[in-house]
């Protein structure tokens, strides 16, 4: 088994490296219980199922963002914050990366 071959251990990495920082690590630690909840559990879980529901509730990174309360009428309030976190985290680390890539190209062209 290779060192990066979890989730886990490429959450610890990427916050190590500086591509996120720690609210953004806490929720993607967040995302891997929830998403380990519902890959190993035997109960029959949903969004609304308490400790999902409790788990998703505490995920910052949207919350830091002040999303309009419109954006949750009418749906599957958890399940909505839940995917829109990961959809938020998922463009902050490619953009983090992107700019990396951005800062070694830059370097490269000056020396």
């Amino acid at each position: 088994m290779s060192p990066l071959s979890t989730f886990g251990a490429k959450i610890y990495v990427a916050f190590y490296l500086g591509l996120i920082n720690k609210a953004e690590y806490d929720d993607l630690v967040l995302i891997k219980k929830i998403r380990n909840e519902f890959a190993h559990s035997i109960e029959r879980l949903n969004f609304e199922t308490p400790k999902i529901k409790d788990r998703c509730l505490q995920l910052q990174t949207l919350n830091n963002t002040k999303p309009p309360k419109e954006m949750f009428d009418n749906m599957d309030k958890v399940r909505v914050l839940f995917q829109t976190n990961i959809t938020l985290l998922a463009s902050i680390l490619f953009d983090n990366i992107k700019r990396i890539k951005h800062l070694e190209e830059y370097e490269y062209i000056k020396s």
